[in-house]
């Protein structure tokens, strides 16, 4: 990404950002031969903004994720700044446990980024993540210094 070919402007298209990852990350892996497939996919979002420019409806979302967990196994990791986490994980299809409130703040993205990389290593020794657990949620609020 450059400035060219990216502005920032309060534009958040989650749905469509989503939807493209997912599809994606699907039809890289069916290039693969079998024996080269992931076991586990986890797919992390990250956002610090609300939906509020996609194209793509909430309801073909909340569908490839529901398809991906079932029939593939996939794991969806969400955290999101300036916005009810959970709420908006379980909108796209996403197991609340699974998504985290981040603190908008230096402190905030580097404790979420402890938080992905445990969660990622837990996978791979466990098989699956646990989501994020109290001490995950503890470090953002600690964050928000509340």
């Amino acid at each position: 990404m450059t400035s060219e070919n990216y502005t920032p402007g309060g534009q958040t298209a989650l749905h469509d950002a989503l939807s493209t990852a997912i599809q994606g990350t699907d039809d890289s892996i069916e290039t693969l031969p079998g024996t080269d497939q992931p076991d586990n996919v986890i797919l992390v979002t990250l956002t610090d903004g609300k939906e509020n420019a996609s194209e793509t409806p909430q309801e073909q979302v909340q569908g490839l994720v529901s398809r991906h967990r079932e029939e593939h196994g996939w794991e969806f990791l969400f955290i999101g700044a300036n916005q009810d986490a959970a709420l908006t994980a379980e909108q796209m299809g996403m197991d609340s446990d699974k998504s985290l409130s981040m603190s908008h703040s230096g402190e905030g993205t580097q404790a979420a980024y402890e938080s992905i990389s445990r969660a990622v290593s837990d996978a791979r020794r466990d098989g699956q993540t646990g989501g994020y657990s109290q001490q995950d949620r503890n470090r953002q609020r600690d964050a928000d210094g509340e």
